[in-house]
């Protein structure tokens, strides 16, 4: 009823929107559970004083969408997950930790949807958001990388750090610090993955 009678776009609208998506099974009814959220985004990300309602949103988006990040099934997130992340970015939302979260979920989807270029493009975009705002999330975006374009596995790629750590921690944080260096900006991310990586592998 409160729907039928046209109401204004403010955080009420909003607030109605994030009810309705909750009300909705996460398994029968996702797609329209989706839908709300993202409609509460769009009333909420024109006026500031609703921007704490996109991150809200954000939130009730991922926990229900999160039995779909799996393989062969997050491919179909990538309209919506992307939305909410260019949401986030456009009301500048604080909490970089999560938005870094929702961007490499989003690397994940693209990666599992074939789309390797524009997983490439959003990984660089990602790398840099990460070298910021979150640079101890450095090492978890790499896993995720080398284990992504590599096609290694990420249990190889845990074992092997826990190798090096074990054997030379030194080694390990100093491989890792010189990703976050402003002089190797102009290196490729493919170059410092590899290099990186055949660094680890060659101790």
């Amino acid at each position: 009823m409160y729907f039928e009678a046209n109401p204004p776009a403010n955080q009420f609208l909003g607030r109605a929107y994030l009810c309705q998506g909750q009300l909705k099974s996460p398994l029968e009814d996702f797609e329209e559970a989706v839908l709300y959220f993202l409609k509460a985004i769009e009333v909420s990300k024109h006026e500031p004083r609703y921007h704490f309602l996109v991150f809200n949103a954000s939130v009730l988006y991922f926990q229900t969408v999160r039995p779909l990040l799996q393989p062969g099934r997050c491919l179909h997130l990538i309209p919506s997950l992307t939305q909410v992340v260019q949401s986030l970015e456009e009301v500048a939302d604080q909490d970089h930790m999560w938005r870094a979260e929702l961007m490499m979920q989003l690397i994940k989807c693209l990666v599992d949807s074939g789309k390797m270029e524009e997983a490439g493009s959003f990984a660089k975009v990602t790398e840099e958001f990460i070298k910021s705002h979150t640079p101890h999330l450095y090492p978890q975006l790499f896993t995720l990388l080398v284990s992504s374009f590599f096609l290694i596995p990420v249990q190889v790629i845990m074992f092997v750090k826990a190798k090096v750590l074990q054997r030379s921690p030194g080694m390990y944080n100093k491989s890792m610090k010189c990703l976050l260096i402003p002089e190797l900006a102009a290196s490729s991310l493919e170059h410092k993955l590899k290099e990186l990586f055949l660094s680890v592998f060659t101790l």
